[in-house]
């Protein structure tokens, strides 16, 4: 028996039956004891035959007491199977026999499962365990075929009539024109069938699927909104199974998911329907001409099923045409065709107020945030980078997106945040930044500027602990300024005492040794200098020959202090220990040196230029990572590349440099 929903006064028929029949069936569940039942538990396939490609549905179901429904499914692995949906249910149902009342639970647990190859695959058995006993499913077969594009399935004939339901919702053709009847009076069944899971399937004019784009056409990286709705005359319990299309011509983004799909009474040629948003996306198009988006598929569990299963019901949606027109001529310098949408760009230091010169001090950083918002693809966007200004070093950025929805439509917030460091003093300038972009709302090209930003570069005070956000360094107090205060001054007070003359100095005995002593120091300095000489220690040959040794105990020291978890140190003795062997090796301070003549002096001594820019990275990585310390895996990484950099130069044999050489 089953129960339709067709006319407007079934449903209030249903009501008056329903609520007597409920008052019942609970006064007798509460008053019939329930007997434990034994355990029932089994799994079947909808098929035992299917083409590559299809989709299968396994069923686990498990009966008896509460302990049953409770107990958890050991499924083996599905290698050959890609598990497309997961779906478990509970569900109880009652028997009288000799005028006893039995209660019977249920777990069903539904999978969608796609076969990865052709041939005979297998299920292997499923177990669960209830009350310390083991229960084991039988083993199920599938065979697959080759995939067979002719006997593929099609829509039904007046399926494909149809009009779109949403032309009519917005005073278009009625959407029930070639359908089958909407007339219920001849269904004079049982209401109460479709809650305890009997009758039949769903008409296709009471459950349908219908997919919609809010425009025909649109500019290449345009957003269009895709919208999946279910509309229904029926009692929808789930929808399973969706198989959505591939958007190879597209970047595609979600809207709206529901998990719980919830409808809303529209009504549609004056006849009500439920309509349920299964799912909605921003699409926006990569290639220009007809783009085709194929049929969306679901599979509708429908029925209240208190005591059943429900019917299933397979639906699938209308293909849609879009029309994507190529970007128009004239494009500015420097645009990204992926740089469509409505946009905004700022330029602005950390903590300073917009337009003011930001004071800085020689290595300290300065933090500069460049922002682009707005609304289009984000995700695909072409930001432009901080111009490089000589006298600062910027470090590459670190992007951050920031994804949000207005009015269904896509957007949000992309900084990307850069280090900056000043390594001499001066005035300033990071000049302005444009980006470019076509806004399909005025179908013309646009451009956004942010900037210029001023920088006042002081010198760093030795000593000065205290600096701003930005780097400024705090004052210091004038020379000529009282730092203890007036109310601290207190008079000066003296005592006297007279002493007896005693032998002049040079009488004593000490006086002769105390003054040879220093000409004693020098010589034996000179001494042991001399047998250090004779003994090579000091031999530069053999610093150049020990350099690569020396570092690998320095970089070995920086590994103990990675694990003690000092971040700052281990920067700090990772380019120490790089300097320190530049030094061993080549014969000069390498680290006093700008980064310019550092590079210098390397290619002189016969470096290749892969390596001093391994070097240079490394540099700049403990630099940027005393400030922004990172992962641990990126922290070791900044290890390794500087044994890396030691490696290779010394598998150059490096030169070292003469003193004029040095200059």
């Amino acid at each position: 028996m089953s129960t339709r929903t067709g006319s407007a006064q079934r449903p209030r028929v249903a009501s008056r039956r329903l609520a007597p029949a409920l008052l019942g069936l609970c006064a007798l569940l509460i008053a019939s004891p329930a007997h434990a039942q034994d355990v029932e538990f089994y799994d079947t396939l909808n098929a035992n035959e299917v083409q590559l490609g299809d989709v299968v549905i396994l069923t686990v179901q498990i009966s008896g007491n509460e302990e049953a429904v409770n107990a958890e499914f050991n499924i083996p692995q599905l290698f050959e199977f890609e598990v497309l949906t997961r779906h478990s249910s509970t569900s109880m149902r009652m028997s009288i026999v000799n005028g006893q009342s039995n209660v019977v639970r249920s777990k069903v647990l539904t999978l969608s499962l796609q076969p990865k190859r052709t041939g005979t695959l297998h299920i292997h058995p499923i177990e669960a365990t209830v009350g310390g006993r083991t229960y084991r499913t039988s083993e199920l077969a599938l065979k697959v075929d080759p995939a067979d594009p002719s006997a593929r399935r099609k829509p039904p004939p007046q399926a494909q009539q149809q009009p779109d339901p949403f032309a009519s919702f917005f005073g278009g053709q009625n959407p029930f024109a070639g359908m089958p009847g909407n007339d219920d009076d001849d269904n004079p069944q049982d209401p109460f069938g479709g809650m305890f899971g009997e009758g039949g399937p769903p008409r296709d004019s009471d459950l349908f699927l219908r997919a919609t784009v809010d425009k025909k056409q649109a500019y290449l990286g345009e957003q269009v909104t895709y919208s999946i709705y279910l509309f229904a005359r029926v009692d929808v319990s789930r929808v399973d199974n969706p198989k959505l299309p591939k958007l190879d011509a597209f970047w595609a983004e979600d809207l709206e998911s529901p998990t719980n799909i919830t409808g809303d009474v529209r009504t549609v040629n004056g006849v009500p329907y439920r309509v349920y948003l299964l799912k909605r996306r921003a699409l926006f198009p990569l290639k220009a001409g007809k783009q085709t988006i194929d049929p969306v598929e679901v599979d509708v569990i429908t029925g209240l099923s208190l005591f059943g299963n429900g019917h299933t019901a397979h639906r699938a949606a209308q293909a849609l045409e879009l029309n994507v027109l190529p970007l128009p001529a004239g494009a500015p310098a420097g645009f990204a065709t992926t740089d469509v949408g409505q946009w905004r760009l700022n330029l602005a230091v950390q903590g300073s107020s917009p337009g003011a010169a930001v004071p800085a001090a020689v290595g300290q950083p300065v933090t500069i945030d460049l922002t682009l918002d707005g609304l289009g693809n984000l995700r695909n966007l072409a930001v432009p980078k901080l111009p490089s200004v000589r006298g600062l070093h910027v470090y590459d950025p670190t992007t951050t997106d920031k994804v949000t929805v207005v009015k269904n439509r896509f957007g949000g917030k992309r900084t990307l945040e850069y280090i900056v460091m000043p390594e001499q003093t001066g005035h300033f300038e990071i000049p302005a930044v444009t980006f470019p972009y076509f806004n399909p709302q005025t179908a013309k090209y646009e451009t956004a500027s942010a900037g210029p930003v001023q920088i006042d570069v002081g010198a760093a005070l030795a000593g000065a602990g205290a600096t701003g956000g930005n780097g400024a360094v705090a004052a210091n107090p004038s020379a000529g300024q009282n730092v203890l205060g007036a109310n601290l001054s207190r008079p000066i007070h003296t005592r006297a005492a007279l002493a007896e003359a005693g032998l002049p100095l040079w009488t004593r005995p000490y006086f002769a040794p105390f003054l040879l002593a220093p000409f004693a120091l020098l010589l034996g300095g000179a001494a042991v200098r001399g047998v250090r000489s004779r003994s090579g220690q000091e031999d530069p040959r053999k610093r150049v020959r020990s350099a690569q040794a020396r570092a690998r105990k320095r970089f070995k020291a920086a590994d103990a202090l990675l694990e003690k978890g000092d971040a700052g140190a281990y920067y700090g003795a990772v380019s120490k220990g790089l300097f320190d062997y530049l030094t061993d090796k080549l014969g000069f301070a390498a680290a006093g040196l700008t980064r310019d003549e550092l590079v210098r002096r390397l290619t002189q001594a016969g470096a290749k230029d892969e390596s001093v820019k391994a070097v240079g990275a490394v540099l700049d990585a403990c630099d940027l990572g005393r400030f922004a310390p990172g992962s641990a895996a990126g922290r070791r990484e900044v290890l390794e590349q500087a044994s890396d950099a030691v490696a290779a130069l010394e598998d150059q044999k490096l030169k070292p440099l003469a003193p004029e050489a040095r200059a």
